[in-house]
């Protein structure tokens, strides 16, 4: 019998009976008598093992993968009526039992410990009345001919998910392999997805694709699908969460560096670098990559400027600068491609509606649009949003100037704005994305508009 389960005068009697001074509280009592339990494993009278802290640990992992977040704090002792009261009484006998410095042995002691923590922190969350949703079915598709493909690191080339001191569910192959998410090597740290990793199986490698996952695919004279973990609603709804905030940030990336190069372009590249290395922010001549240490004054540099006449070592030191961007563009080529991925997987599991389009990026919505390269190139993000959104049903936009609701045109349409539907720190974002974000609802604005306006405009569309 679980010493959890154990009520006042049966958890003295049985401390004693292991040596555990009964006076005390009885959250004393509870933890002396685990550790007792802990130390000597022995058993009860009619053979049956008695439980200990780490079978308890274990148990609260299964229940927590099962979304069974009452029974976890179940063990801790009944929990009566589902009182706020009760259940943290239970917790609190819980985490006595199974914090990590008390389970040193257990290397998933602080997965268990967290996971009690989110139980209660889940079932004594206030509660928000508001229409249910009906529960929609998750068709799951059959595992047969399906296996679980090796997945190799891109850097150390070390296999990933295949040891428990990773840590990982087994459902996060089925993130892996869906582009969902990304994770880092814990042998090189190196940070990959899909796209950029190896890929083999019966130690063959092969191409792989995310599209590819809910299919089978051919690589020699092997046919083979992609395994299917299952997986709770609660975990998947959790790990859709975390990838729209990475969309989020990426977004929000993007849209620097677009900004960022859009304003070294309108800058002299020889001209600057020159004035930089004078001011001892760059170590190499930008001519003749010539190094120069800490220490060189700035007239020591300008007088090599005025020497630097070689054009053989000139044009030498371009062609070395000229290789490392492309290995540079190479790999950032990569990067983007497998944050397009993501960001499309993330897309299709928060459903894939029109309104969250703009976590897209610019490349996905071309391709969603139809759009050739050219017609792309001369396309605003705002644009490619727009096209991308007719292509999905949404038809012909309203045009608004942010100070009240426009008249629709004819044919028109829009989609009301939700907490749901919008970044989740929209109004920190600059005037370029929050107009990308309006332009998915099918709200588009007059040029110059202000962020003022584009702020009070969705707070009005919030409001109705």
């Amino acid at each position: 019998r679980s010493p959890f389960a154990l009520k006042a005068g049966e958890l003295k009697r049985t401390a004693a009976s292991f040596g555990v001074n009964p006076m005390g509280t009885n959250d004393e009592l509870l933890e002396g008598l685990v550790a007792a339990l802990e130390r000597k494993k022995p058993t009860t009278t009619n053979g049956a093992k008695t439980t200990s802290a780490t079978d308890v640990a274990r148990r609260v992992l299964e229940l927590f993968e099962a979304d069974d977040l009452e029974g976890i704090l179940a063990l801790g002792g009944d929990v009566g009526g589902k009182d706020t009261a009760t259940l943290q009484k239970c917790y609190r006998r819980l985490s006595l039992v199974l914090h990590p410095d008390k389970l040193r042995d257990f290397d998933r002691a602080t997965q268990a410990f967290q996971a009690v923590v989110t139980a209660l922190e889940r079932l004594t969350a206030p509660t928000v009345d508001a229409p249910k949703k009906k529960k929609e079915k998750r068709i799951a598709r059959s595992n047969e001919g399906c296996v679980r493909t090796r997945v190799r690191c891109p850097r150390c080339r070390e296999p990933w998910g295949e040891s428990q001191n990773e840590g990982l569910p087994d459902w996060a192959y089925n993130l892996m392999m869906t582009g969902l998410r990304s994770y880092t090597c814990s042998t090189c740290l190196c940070e990959f997805g899909c796209v950029s990793a190896g890929h083999e199986y019966k130690g063959k490698s092969f191409e792989y694709s995310f599209e590819d996952y809910h299919s089978k695919v051919t690589s020699g004279d092997e046919t083979f699908g992609f395994y299917q973990f299952q997986m709770s609603d609660r975990a998947l709804e959790d790990a859709v969460a975390e990838a729209r905030h990475v969309a989020e940030t990426n977004a929000k990336r993007r849209a620097a560096k677009k900004r960022r190069a859009a304003a070294a372009r309108n800058q002299d590249d020889d001209d600057v670098e020159e004035a930089r290395f004078v001011l001892g922010l760059l170590d190499e001549c930008p001519r003749c990559g010539e190094f120069f240490g800490v220490g060189t004054s700035a007239d020591d540099k300008r007088q090599h400027l005025a020497a630097c006449v070689d054009t053989k070592r000139h044009a030498k030191y371009r062609q070395r600068k000229a290789d490392a961007r492309r290995q540079a563009a190479a790999k950032e080529a990569r990067t983007d491609e497998q944050v397009d991925v993501q960001a499309k997987a993330t897309w299709d599991a928060a459903g894939g509606s029109v309104e969250t389009m703009w976590m897209l990026p610019d490349s996905v919505l071309q391709n969603m649009a139809h759009l050739t390269d050219d017609d792309a190139r001369s396309s605003s993000r705002e644009d490619l949003l727009l096209a991308a959104a007719r292509r999905h049903g949404l038809g012909t936009l309203q045009l608004t100037n942010g100070e009240q609701q426009a008249d629709e045109e004819e044919g028109g349409a829009s989609i009301p704005m939700t907490a749901a539907s919008l970044p989740q720190h929209y109004a920190s974002l600059p005037v370029d994305q929050l107009r990308a974000v309006c332009a998915a609802h099918g709200h588009r604005f007059p040029p110059r508009t202000s962020k003022r306006a584009i702020l009070k405009h969705i707070d009005l569309q919030l409001d109705t």
